[in-house]
């Protein structure tokens, strides 16, 4: 079984690692035992299931035998679906495959283009020649064709001769030299339209072109290899470059609200205090174990009544004074609050985001006192997916964490749901904050296009031509 860490729950990033140092474990058992812990929940959040799909696919692209680029699509595609299909929750999964594909993609076409400018440089029979019209009057040039009949004469370039030799030209070759003026504008525009259709810069690949398979395949796999380790390294570096702008959105004498104690609201606000003494307001709930809204002090064990933990440590370390409130209070404390700050699980491509559970409440609260909200997030959280059903995006939990003890017999007359998760529209919103800078909820489809193909947004879709 995986090595599990202190809490009982297995490090994807080890688990990975391990495999990949280990070239004697086979890929299959490597493929079996993520998806055996996607389903049992052991790896969740965007991060881990991210860093964990993009080690699986470094792995299993470096084991593929030399097959043509469609088998390396195809075989990339039903990973991708298996992934999916183990944890569909965690949009994080598809959204690494998807780019995967992209980059193969990307990387055959700039093969294909290379190719195309090595045909273009190389001398055509076909391409238009021109001569001077006071080469007629000396040469066997037959003025209805516009073309020497002697191999000796050289061809020469379609700059145009200097004023006084075209008069002159003009006065001795007769209607000959007017012909050939008119067949130099016209093969000097056709040679300008060939140029303009060969030219790769103009190419555009619309999603239904074939992809060539007369690539090498070995050259390919290191390519798309060095590109999943840049992905990698995005991943990695992702929480420390939105730190990295926390100056810019965090001042002086705020009060800053939060309910999430993720790694990357503890960097953003550790950044800030380096230079910024602010305080934190966090809106605790169950999952935080410190102070839980639906239950009474007697329903809790004492030490998750007086346990802090090690982010407000940190934060309290680095001089933020914290303040640690019940979620049922936020509405009554948001007179007070200066901005407020939610780590996003996953952005879909409309700009509506899903966050932890009590993120919809504290916005909407947020909204009516006319507070800034700022979600953080990486590009790799962003989806190329639509919200059709907010639903299917959200997730409930175990309903005995919720429940009071003793009171059992609440549970025959009503349904308790435990929410995980809600979904924010993109109006709950004002600005995401990811490794890339600030951005609108308006220009998330423009990040979209710039990271996705459009042929890659369905995992079981389109197949390239053999």
């Amino acid at each position: 079984m995986a090595p599990r860490t202190g809490g009982g729950t297995p490090s994807a990033l080890d688990l990975l690692k391990s495999h990949h140092r280990n070239k004697t474990l086979p890929v299959d058992a490597s493929i079996e035992e993520l998806i055996t812990l996607l389903r049992r929940r052991q790896i969740q959040g965007s991060r881990e299931c991210a860093e964990a799909t993009a080690f699986l696919l470094q792995r299993v692209i470096g084991s593929l035998d030399n097959h043509d680029v469609s088998s390396l699509l195809e075989s990339v595609q039903a990973l991708g679906r298996r992934l999916e299909a183990a944890s569909p929750k965690e949009l994080a999964i598809g959204n690494v495959v998807r780019r995967v594909l992209g980059l193969i993609r990307e990387e055959v076409e700039e093969d294909r283009e290379n190719g195309s400018n090595g045909a273009t440089e190389e001398p055509s029979s076909s391409s238009p020649v021109t001569v001077r019209p006071e080469s007629y009057a000396s040469s066997s040039l037959d003025p209805t064709t516009g073309q020497q009949a002697s191999a000796s004469t050289t061809s020469e370039t379609t700059q145009p001769p200097p004023a006084g030799r075209m008069q002159t030209s003009l006065g001795n070759a007769g209607s000959g030299s007017m012909f050939s003026l008119l067949s130099q504008s016209t093969s000097t525009s056709k040679s300008a339209n060939t140029l303009a259709f060969q030219s790769p810069s103009l190419h555009v690949t619309t999603p239904t072109e074939p992809i060539s398979n007369n690539v090498n395949t070995r050259d390919l796999r290191a390519e798309v290899l060095e590109g999943l380790e840049e992905l990698l390294d995005e991943i990695r570096q992702a929480d420390d470059q939105i730190a990295g702008y926390a100056l810019e959105h965090i001042h002086s004498r705020e009060i800053i609200l939060i309910n999430s104690t993720s790694r990357t609201v503890q960097k953003f606000l550790l950044k800030a205090a380096a230079k910024r003494k602010y305080t934190v307001v966090q809106a605790a709930n169950q999952s935080d174990g410190q102070i839980c809204s639906y239950q009474t002090p007697s329903a809790r064990p004492p030490s998750k009544m007086t346990a802090q933990g090690p982010f407000i440590s940190s934060l309290t370390a680095a001089g933020i004074s914290v303040i640690v409130v019940p979620d049922s209070a936020v509405f009554a404390l948001m007179a007070r609050i200066n901005k407020v700050v939610i780590d996003a699980s996953f952005i879909l491509a409309d700009g509506s985001f899903v966050a932890p559970a009590g993120s919809l409440a504290i916005a909407k609260a947020a909204k009516l006192h006319k507070n800034p909200i700022v979600a953080l997030g990486g590009v790799y959280k962003i989806s190329p997916i639509y919200p059709f059903t907010a639903r299917a995006f959200l997730e409930t939990g175990d309903t005995n964490e919720v429940t009071i003890l003793g009171r059992q017999d609440l549970m025959k007359e009503c349904a308790v749901q435990n929410p995980l998760s809600d979904y924010l529209s993109v109006g709950l919103v004002d600005l995401y904050i990811s490794n890339l800078g600030g951005l609108v909820p308006a220009s998330i489809y423009q990040v979209v296009s710039d990271h996705y193909r459009m042929e890659d947004l369905d995992l079981g879709g389109m197949k390239p031509e053999a």
